[in-house]
């Protein structure tokens, strides 16, 4: 609704900022949806409280002390969700703690990744090498 009504003009100029860092119900509005966004494009670390920590993007291992991946925060609600999720290439291929991350960085030069779904049995990942590579600040492959 937020991307197709006439207020997507003013959602695009205020989607991104680094507030509300955890979710409420009762948020409404710009702050609701930023913090909707938020978490489908920019969420790779929370702390033990579940709040969004946006400043450390590096794989794990890499981040700040007392912060987890959002899907390894301790009581995470949706624990028993098998969750299957993209846009954090420094985290590559992964499949565990009930979740499927999928991007590998084809991007940078890294692999692009599919997943096999299978009645019973477990997801499966496809890999292909992705030949071309862009630069963030060009807009040809290099």
């Amino acid at each position: 609704t937020a991307l197709r009504g006439d207020g997507f003009h003013e959602f695009c100029m205020q989607m991104y900022g680094n507030k509300p860092d955890h979710w409420d119900p009762n948020l409404l509005g710009l702050d609701r949806l930023r913090f909707i966004t938020n978490c489908f494009t920019r969420m790779r670390y929370c702390d033990a409280g579940g709040r969004l920590v946006l400043r450390d993007k590096g794989a794990p291992g890499t981040q700040g002390a007392g912060l987890y991946p959002w899907f390894r925060v301790p009581g995470r609600a949706t624990r028993d969700d098998r969750i299957v999720f993209g846009h954090w290439s420094t985290l590559g291929f992964y499949r565990g703690d009930n979740v499927v991350a999928l991007d590998s960085g084809c991007l940078w030069g890294g692999w692009l990744t599919g997943l096999k779904l299978k009645k019973r049995r477990p997801p499966v990942g496809v890999q292909v090498a992705c030949t071309a590579r862009r630069s963030p600040h060009r807009a040809s492959p290099g």
